[in-house]
């Protein structure tokens, strides 16, 4: 199922948590929904999954506004860091209630992740751990046969193991049964291997949608003295400059954009030499840092790591 967001905002008293958020998740394609704390994804989610109710704008889901009558929001399946479970409640006795309300639930498909995971249904859910209630919680996600699945933060508490067992098993699901997916996370590089595009949103806002292999491709840093790296980017409309940073006269300038192109350019009419500047791919989380980062600049003469 497709879902198509159009100039959704929410609103908390004085805070906009949403602002005019527009952008479009085509059926069958995982994503991944990327922002810092704070930036809207939660609420997003929720108001996708019809846990809340929006200020203003609408989400579509295959054309149908998700506020009709008839737009079936069992069709999604959202998993985030609620307490959803009774402390005094055992899993099989959430089981039974799944199996119950729940037609889309596999609890045969739960029991063998269950099994992978290292839970039981006469475990507690106030003697669990963090780490088990997320195992819980995407054994249960993993195991609802819908066309769109929603995770928000779905590691939390995970070891280096279980969160690969996890992605291999999400990836399992894809490939099985081609769901839409969106995986809310603030890890890009975590996801890099199993996402086909990236939302980022900050401040309520789209801030980049693309493919991770295009984001590879225009993610870039650029070195050099401050008068070469400024030759290369001044006038560069297609460049952007997302930060700099400074030590004396040499510089490095974090930019998204097409690079190839303008460094030709500039070869070619003697404007710059080939190694006056240097070029090194920019890794997807420091793109996503810079890209978020609504710091001041570093005044001229100092250096700043983000």
């Amino acid at each position: 199922m497709s879902i198509k967001v159009e100039n959704l905002s929410k609103v908390y008293g004085k805070k906009k948590a949403l602002d005019g958020l527009t952008f479009t998740l085509e059926e069958g394609k995982f994503y991944g929904l990327l922002g810092k704390n704070g930036a809207g994804k939660t609420t997003f989610m929720k108001t996708l999954n019809g846990q809340i109710l929006p200020s203003s704008g609408n989400i579509y889901i295959n054309g149908k506004n998700i506020q009709d009558k008839n737009c079936d929001l069992g069709q999604i399946f959202y998993i985030g860091d609620d307490d959803i479970f009774l402390p005094k409640r055992k899993v099989k006795e959430y089981l039974s209630y799944l199996k119950l309300t729940k037609k889309e639930f596999d609890e045969r498909k739960a029991r063998e992740y269950f099994e992978l995971f290292g839970l039981h249904d006469k475990m507690k859910f106030g003697k669990m751990s963090t780490g088990e209630n997320t195992l819980l919680k995407v054994s249960i996600a993993l195991s609802m046969n819908v066309p769109i699945l929603v995770f928000d933060e779905p590691v939390l508490g995970l070891d280096p193991n279980h969160r690969e067992l996890f992605y291999k098993c999400l990836l399992d699901v894809y490939m099985e049964r081609q769901p839409t997916i969106l995986l809310a996370t603030h890890i890009m590089e975590e996801i890099s291997q199993l996402v086909e595009e990236i939302v980022i949103i900050d401040q309520g806002k789209v801030l980049c949608q693309d493919s991770v292999e295009d984001l590879r491709q225009k993610g870039f840093s650029i070195s050099g003295t401050k008068e070469k790296v400024e030759l290369y980017v001044k006038g560069a409309s297609h460049i952007q400059v997302l930060k700099r940073e400074e030590l004396g006269e040499y510089s490095i300038y974090y930019c998204f954009g097409e690079k190839k192109d303008r460094l030709k350019f500039l070869l070619e009419r003697g404007v710059l030499k080939k190694d006056d500047v240097e070029f090194q791919p920019l890794p997807l989380q420091k793109l996503f840092i810079v890209l978020t980062n609504h710091e001041k600049e570093m005044p001229h003469g100092t250096y700043k790591i983000s």
